[in-house]
């Protein structure tokens, strides 16, 4: 094995372990402290930390180059899901759009049908008073009628 090699390679185990160049962390999936010391340490948290129960409060994070293989992946699921939302927005602006003028146009039925509805009220309260009018003159004239007879009998 050559002095240079940063590699270690135990006896009896086949494996070869990777030069400590790179960052302890890098390869986990989750993030541990950085001083292997501060395993044994316990814990303190303060008393603001306790109270919001935030769990990633006391862990510090893997480098941003650590997980930039994962985040073009996770940028290409944001990009989707924000096309998708947007798509979804359209379609409900579009939707509401069209709601708006469906609404526009029975609102214009509606004000043609009720001045046609006031037109005719007017036009049968017109008619109505004629006929009134024609039966009171009718019914003075009857009257007139009636008293004329009563006296002619009477006389």
């Amino acid at each position: 094995m050559n002095a240079n090699d940063q590699r270690t390679q135990w006896p009896g185990i086949h494996h070869n372990f990777p030069p400590q160049t790179q960052h302890a962390n890098a390869s986990l999936p989750f993030a541990l402290p950085d001083t292997p010391t501060s395993m044994h340490q316990p814990m303190q948290l303060s008393q603001d930390r306790v109270q919001n129960s935030n769990p990633d409060a006391n862990v510090q994070r893997v480098p941003a180059m650590a997980i930039r293989n994962g985040s073009d992946e996770m940028l290409a699921l944001f990009q989707r899901r924000l096309n998708a939302a947007l798509a979804e927005r359209d379609n409900t602006i579009s939707h509401l759009k069209g709601l708006s003028a469906d609404l526009e146009r029975r609102n214009y039925d509606l004000s043609d049908e009720l001045t046609r509805l006031k037109l005719y009220l007017e036009t049968s309260q017109n008619q109505f008073k004629a006929a009134l009018a024609n039966l009171r003159r009718e019914n003075a004239h009857l009257s007139a009628e009636v008293s004329r007879l009563k006296r002619v009998r009477t006389q």
